[in-house]
C-alpha cells in the first residue's frame, strides 16, 4: 500500500469525516471543485480589467512599452474558462472518468500560472511590497498545497527567479503604484487558483488510493469471513440433508412393514371367505387391498425421492424397442379412463425404437403423468399421448407428449409444479387431492436420465407435460417378450359408479333421519354406508356442487361432507348451505384428511358444526351424529307447543337464523290471518321456498307439518284475542281464518283441552 505524507494524514486525523466521503468519492467531486475554482478565476480576470482600465485613465499604460503589451497578458485569464466550457460541453458523470480530461484541466492551468508568473514579474517592478507580498504568497503556497516532488521544485524554481528578476527591474525602474500593489495582490491569489485545483486533484487520488487499499483489504477479510461461515452453513445444511433423507428412508421403511402384513393377510383373508356374505366381504377385501397398493405406491416414491437426493439411487439400463413398452403401459390405462368417459389415444408413427432405458423409472414417469392427465380431466374429455424422436444438436431425443383436455394450471403457479410436495392453492385443484409427490418425482427421474421436461397449460383448457430422453444405444439388448412380462399393471383407483353401488343391507324404513353424503371418493362412501346404512336414509353426492344442489332438492337431517372434492370444496359447501335460509339449519360434519388446528378453525369458521379427521373410528362418527340429532331434538323442545315461542313470540333483533326465519314467518302468517285462503302455496311464494323444502324446514325445527305450523299460529292467536277483547267466538274464528266457527271450536279444543268460551272465562 502507498504510505501518506505528513499533511494528508494530518488531514485525515483533524476530519475523521474525510477518510468516509473518500471511500465514496468519484472524479465528479474534483469536476465540481474545478468548475467552482474556475470561475473564481474569472471573477478575478473582470476586476483585473477593470484595474487595467484604472491604470490606462492614470496614464500608466504608455501606447508602445512593454506595460502596455502586458495588458493584453491579463487576457490569459481566459485560460480559467477552458475548465468551465469543457465542463458545460460534456455530461460530467463521462468526463469524471476519462484520463484525457484531467490532463486537460492540469495543461490549462499550469499554461496559466506561467503567463500569470511572467506578468507578475514585469507589474511588480515598481513595487518591492508586491515583491515581499509574493515571496509570503511562495512560502505558504508550499506550506498548503501538496505538489509531487517535481512540481515542487519546477514551482519555486520559478517563484525564486521571478523574485530576482523583480528586485532587480524595481532597482532599475523604482517607483510605486498602489494600483500595481492590488493588481500583484490578485495576480498572486489567481496563480494560487489553478495551483490549488491541481494539488487537490492529486491529493484526492493519493487519499482514495490509500483508503481504496485500505477498504480492499477490509472487504477481502470480510470475504474471508464470510466464507468460513458460509462453509460452516454449508457443511450444516448438507449434514441436515442427510439426516433428512434418512429420515425418510427411515419412515418409508417403517410404514412398508405394516402394509405388508395387511396386504398378506387381505390376500389369506380372501382365501378364506365363503357362505352367503362372500360377495359382501371380497368387496371389502378389494377396498383395502386397492387402498394398501396406493399408500405402498406413495412409499416406494417418497423412498425413491430419498434415494435421489441422496444419490443412492442408481440406473438399471436395458436396451430394447421402447415403443411397445409404451403402448403396453398406455394400455393398462384405458379402463381407467373409459370408467371416467375420458377418451384416451396413443399416437405415434414410430414402429420400432432400440435404446437405453431404465424399465421401472420410464414405467414411473409414465405412470405419475398419465394418472395425473386423467384425475385433472373432466367427464367427456380427452388425453392424447404422442411419442416420436427428433435431433437436437447432434443427440437424438426421444419425445414423449402428454396432453389433456383439463382444467389446466394458472400461469403464475406454473413455475412450482415440480417442487416437492407442491399442490396448487385453488379452488378448482385442492379437490384433487394427491401429495405433491409425483410430479416433483417425474422431474427429478427425468433428469437422473439426462433428459428434460417441460410443460405449458392455460386455465380452463388443458396442460401439455413434455418428456425429452437422450437416445443411447450401449447397453445389453433384451428381447421384447421380455421387457413387456416385466411390467406391473397399473392399480388405478376405484371409479365412482353410484348406479351401481349397493348398501350392505339395505334399508326401507322411511322414519329414519336422511344423512347426505358428499364425498369424491367410492371406497370412502361406501365404507361410509356400511356404517350407517342400517341408522340413517343415506343419500350420496360425488362433487361439492352436486352436493348443495342435492341437499337443497332433499332437505336432509343432517349431512358429512369431504373437505377436498371436485367443482367446490367442503368450506364452500358449509358456506352456501349455511347462508341459505332453506338449508341453514341443517348440522354439517366436516370429514377429512386435513387434520391440523388452522384447517379444523377454517371449517368451524364456515359454518361446520363438527369436524371430524381421517381415520376415524366408526363409533366416533356415530357418537357425533347422534349428538348433533339431540341438539335438534332440543331445539325442536324450544319451540314446542305450550313454550314462551307461542305466547310471547322470539325477540325481533335475534342473531339466530333459525329464529329469524321463524318470525319471518310468524309475520306472514299473521298478516294474512283473515284471509281463509292463505295456505302453503303462499306461504312458499312468500318465502320463495318449495312445498317440501319449507316443510322439512319447519319440520326440522319445530317437529310440525307445515299445515299444522300454520293451524297452531292461528289457534294462539285467537287464544290472545279471547283473553284480549270483546269479540264474540265466531268473530275471532273469521279474524284467524277458519271459515267455520264449528270446525273452529273443535280443533281449539284439541289443541288446548278447553273451549274458547273457558278460555274467556
Amino acid at each position: 500500500m502507498k504510505k501518506l505524507g505528513l499533511f494528508e494524514n494530518f488531514v485525515l486525523q483533524i476530519s475523521p469525516r474525510y477518510r468516509q466521503e473518500f471511500r465514496s468519492t468519484i472524479r465528479t467531486d474534483n469536476v465540481k471543485r474545478v468548475y467552482i475554482l474556475s470561475l473564481i478565476g474569472l471573477l478575478f480576470f473582470i476586476l483585473l480589467l477593470g484595474l487595467d482600465y484604472v491604470r490606462y485613465i492614470n496614464g500608466l499604460l504608455i501606447p508602445g512599452s512593454l506595460v502596455y503589451l502586458l495588458f493584453f497578458n491579463h487576457l490569459s485569464m481566459v485560460f480559467f474558462a477552458l475548465p468551465v466550457l469543457i465542463i458545460l460541453s460534456k455530461r460530467r458523470q463521462i468526463l469524471a472518468g476519462e484520463y484525457p480530461f484531467e490532463r486537460t484541466i492540469i495543461y490549462s492551468t499550469v499554461t496559466y500560472s506561467g503567463i500569470c508568473l511572467l506578468t507578475m514579474a514585469v507589474l511588480s517592478l515598481m513595487d518591492r511590497n508586491s515583491i515581499l507580498i509574493y515571496g509570503i504568497y511562495v512560502i505558504i503556497i508550499n506550506f498548503i498545497i501538496i505538489f509531487p516532488h517535481i512540481e515542487r521544485v519546477v514551482f519555486n524554481l520559478l517563484s525564486f527567479l521571478i523574485i530576482i528578476t523583480a528586485i532587480l527591474l524595481v532597482d532599475v525602474r523604482g517607483g510605486r503604484s498602489v494600483v500595481t500593489m492590488y493588481i500583484s495582490i490578485l495576480e498572486c491569489i489567481g496563480m494560487g487558483i489553478p495551483a490549488f485545483a491541481i494539488s487537490t486533484h492529486l491529493f484526492n487520488d493519493r487519499i482514495k488510493q490509500f483508503t481504496f487499499d485500505q477498504l480492499l483489504q477490509d472487504k477481502t477479510r470480510q470475504i474471508e469471513e464470510n466464507n468460513k461461515t458460509l462453509q460452516d452453513l454449508t457443511g450444516q445444511l448438507r449434514e441436515l440433508n442427510e439426516q433428512r433423507s434418512q429420515l425418510y428412508t427411515n419412515i418409508t421403511h417403517e410404514f412398508r412393514t405394516p402394509l405388508t402384513v395387511v396386504l398378506g393377510m387381505n390376500s389369506r383373508l380372501r382365501a378364506l371367505v365363503g357362505g352367503r356374505n362372500a360377495g359382501q366381504v371380497n368387496e371389502a377385501i378389494d377396498m383395502i387391498e386397492r387402498n394398501g397398493k396406493n399408500l405402498l405406491r406413495l412409499v416406494n416414491q417418497i423412498l425413491d425421492l430419498s434415494k435421489l437426493e441422496s444419490g443412492a439411487l442408481t440406473e438399471n439400463l436395458i436396451q430394447a424397442n421402447i415403443i411397445p413398452f409404451l403402448r403396453y403401459a398406455n394400455a393398462s390405462f384405458q379402463s381407467y379412463a373409459t370408467s371416467k368417459d375420458i377418451h384416451l389415444v396413443f399416437l405415434t408413427d414410430l414402429e420400432v425404437l432400440h435404446m437405453d432405458f431404465d424399465l421401472e423409472k420410464i414405467q414411473q414417469i409414465y405412470s405419475n403423468l398419465l394418472s395425473n392427465a386423467i384425475k385433472f380431466t373432466p367427464e367427456g374429455g380427452q388425453i392424447s399421448v404422442s411419442v416420436k424422436t427428433e435431433m437436437q444438436g447432434d443427440t437424438e431425443q426421444l419425445i414423449i407428449r402428454v396432453k389433456d383436455s383439463g382444467i389446466g394450471i394458472e400461469a403464475a403457479k406454473l413455475p412450482f409444479i415440480f417442487n416437492r410436495f407442491y399442490q396448487v392453492n385453488d379452488a378448482a385443484m385442492r379437490h384433487h387431492g394427491g401429495s405433491g409427490i409425483g410430479l416433483a418425482l417425474v422431474k427429478e427421474l427425468v433428469e437422473f436420465m439426462g433428459g428434460s421436461i417441460e410443460v405449458s397449460s392455460t386455465a380452463g383448457q388443458g396442460t401439455t407435460f413434455t418428456v425429452y430422453l437422450p437416445v443411447r444405444r450401449q447397453a445389453g439388448i433384451v428381447p421384447a417378450e421380455e421387457v413387456l412380462a416385466a411390467i406391473e399393471p397399473f392399480e388405478h383407483p376405484s371409479v365412482e359408479q353410484p348406479a351401481e353401488q349397493k348398501p350392505f343391507d339395505g334399508f326401507s324404513d322411511e322414519d329414519l333421519p336422511i344423512l347426505l353424503i358428499i364425498e369424491d371418493n367410492p371406497d370412502v362412501v361406501q365404507y361410509l354406508k356400511s356404517c350407517l346404512n342400517k341408522i340413517y336414509q343415506l343419500e350420496t353426492a360425488y362433487d361439492g356442487q352436486q352436493g348443495i344442489d342435492k341437499a337443497l332438492a332433499i332437505m336432509p337431517d343432517i349431512i358429512i361432507s369431504d373437505v377436498m372434492m371436485p367443482k367446490k370444496d367442503g368450506y364452500e359447501v358449509c358456506e352456501t348451505l349455511k347462508t341459505d335460509q332453506r338449508t341453514s339449519h341443517i348440522p354439517i360434519i366436516l370429514l377429512t384428511a386435513k387434520a391440523t388446528i388452522d384447517d379444523k378453525l377454517a371449517g368451524l369458521r364456515h359454518g361446520a358444526d363438527q369436524y371430524l379427521a381421517k381415520p376415524f373410528q366408526k363409533e366416533e362418527l356415530l357418537l357425533h351424529l347422534q349428538n348433533l340429532i339431540t341438539l335438534r331434538t332440543n331445539l325442536q323442545s324450544k319451540y314446542s307447543k305450550g313454550s314462551v315461542f307461542w305466547e310471547a313470540g322470539l325477540p325481533a333483533n335475534t342473531k339466530s337464523q333459525e329464529d329469524a326465519f321463524l318470525n319471518e314467518l310468524n309475520q306472514l302468517i299473521e298478516q294474512n290471518l283473515a284471509d281463509e285462503d292463505f295456505g302453503i302455496n303462499q306461504l312458499c311464494k312468500a318465502l320463495a321456498m318449495s312445498r317440501s323444502q319449507i316443510h322439512r324446514k319447519i319440520k326440522a325445527l319445530t317437529g310440525y307439518s307445515t299445515a299444522i305450523y300454520l293451524r297452531t299460529v292461528r289457534l294462539y292467536k285467537a287464544k290472545s284475542l279471547l283473553r284480549n277483547t270483546d269479540m264474540n267466538v265466531s268473530e275471532i274464528a273469521y279474524n284467524v281464518g277458519f271459515k267455520d266457527p264449528n270446525y273452529f271450536t273443535h280443533v281449539y279444543v284439541e289443541e288446548f283441552g278447553e273451549t274458547p268460551s273457558a278460555t274467556r272465562k
